[in-house]
């Protein structure tokens, strides 16, 4: 009884857990309209992606094919996740947002690899509205990619504490047994 007993506040902590992140995940895309997604590329290489500027942003415009087997007609960034519009808010761990749009390319150039590009996703279709003069005006915009960077921030560190106290379960649990 007492083996069943810490399996059962595993799964009670693993439950809030998800709970806390869902919550946590609702509240971000209601009150930012966007998600935030962080892609991986393992090597240098052709992406699968065409970054553009549009009004200070540079988003996604188009997903391409892969370049080494023409009957693969999804590139790297589609079959990671990547889709057209998304925003790129991140290089590996520097923000990327404000630097005009020459910069984040060099800056793409220049990183090592694996390389972590991190991009915001409107949750309503052409929220974003990267092609015309409509929608939020730029202060507005900054604050929900920021408002968003920092949910997501939140929600790592989060991750990360309560992988600590399983760690740390885990251990006096050995502990206990000895």
């Amino acid at each position: 009884e007492q083996q069943h007993q810490p399996q059962q506040q595993q799964q009670q902590q693993q439950q809030q857990q998800q709970q806390q992140q869902q919550a946590a995940s609702s509240t971000a895309s209601n009150a930012q309209q966007a998600t935030i997604h962080v892609f991986e590329f393992p090597q240098r290489g052709q992406f699968g992606l065409t970054l553009e500027d549009s009004r200070g942003r540079c988003f996604v415009s188009s997903l391409d094919s892969n370049p080494d087997n023409p009957a693969d007609t999804r590139g790297l960034a589609e079959r990671l996740g990547v889709m057209k519009n998304d925003i790129l808010v991140k290089v590996n761990e520097t923000s990327v947002h404000r630097l005009p749009f020459k910069e984040v390319i060099e800056h793409v150039k220049k990183e090592r690899y694996p390389i972590k590009l991190t991009m915001a996703r409107a949750i309503q279709p052409n929220h974003w509205n990267l092609t015309t003069n409509e929608g939020a005006d730029a202060t507005g915009r900054k604050r929900k990619l920021e408002q968003a960077q920092q949910q997501h921030q939140q929600q790592q560190h989060h991750q990360v504490q309560a992988q600590q106290q399983q760690q740390q379960q885990q251990q006096a649990q050995q502990h206990h047994q000895m």
